[in-house]
């Protein structure tokens, strides 16, 4: 078993001691308040604009569909990344929701209709 090196850093005149581990700790807390703020930030223009891309008779349905999608998404996906850390680590994991991310704003690009100042049907 590889022993765990650990480096002690002083700041000034007081004997602040972090390690590694401490410093890593922080950069992911970090990354992951920024990715929760764009993440619940995106819901609030998803669930803005969905409604208005389906017909009103369907509506509700439409609505309904996509978001029972996004909550099984939601519930798969931590199990998947867990799985994809504990096989190759963290960076395949943050790559592939990366691009998921990046397959999603891409579709939205292509295939997304400009609702304003349309009359819903």
């Amino acid at each position: 078993m590889d022993s765990i090196q650990f480096e002690k850093i002083h700041h000034r005149s007081e004997n602040y001691t972090l390690t590694k581990t401490t410093i890593q700790s922080h950069q992911s807390s970090t990354s992951a308040i920024a990715f929760s703020f764009f993440n619940l930030g995106a819901w609030g223009a998803i669930y803005a604009y969905t409604p208005e891309l389906y017909p009103t008779e369907v509506r509700g349905t439409g609505t309904g569909w996509a978001g029972t999608m996004a909550r099984i998404g939601g519930g798969i996906a931590p199990i998947l990344a867990g799985k994809i850390m504990e096989l190759s680590g963290v960076a395949l994991a943050v790559l592939l929701i990366a691009v998921v991310a990046i397959a999603g704003a891409l579709d939205v690009l292509a295939l997304g209709e400009e609702t304003m100042g349309k009359e819903l049907s």
